[in-house]
């Protein structure tokens, strides 16, 4: 049963690492040295895995402008894919603010 728990958090911690990777841009060669020491799932790979996530949520906070930004590119081409007109992306407010 402890095992399986800790595969499951383990791939948990590693959909948020990718996910991380890929909102914060981080090199492929910084992200193959993680992958790298952080293979399998005993409990020395999910604390590893644990802080590797903590990193990545100090320098999402760190660089929130870069992130924000790169959210709203994605939104937009989003809005594109589904022919939103002006009037329907003006009124989403959040997108404008900040």
């Amino acid at each position: 049963m402890q095992k399986s728990q800790n595969e499951a958090a383990c791939e948990d911690l590693r959909a948020r690492i990718r996910e991380l990777w890929d909102r914060l841009q981080i090199p492929t060669e910084e992200r193959q040295a993680v992958a790298l020491v952080a293979t399998g799932s005993k409990a020395k790979v999910k604390k590893a895995l644990q802080l590797e996530v903590d990193r990545l949520e100090e320098l999402k906070r760190q660089n929130m402008k870069k992130v924000v930004d790169a959210i709203r590119v994605e939104l937009a081409h989003y809005w594109d894919l589904c022919f939103y007109s002006q009037e329907q992306r003006q009124a989403f407010a959040p997108y404008y603010d900040g």
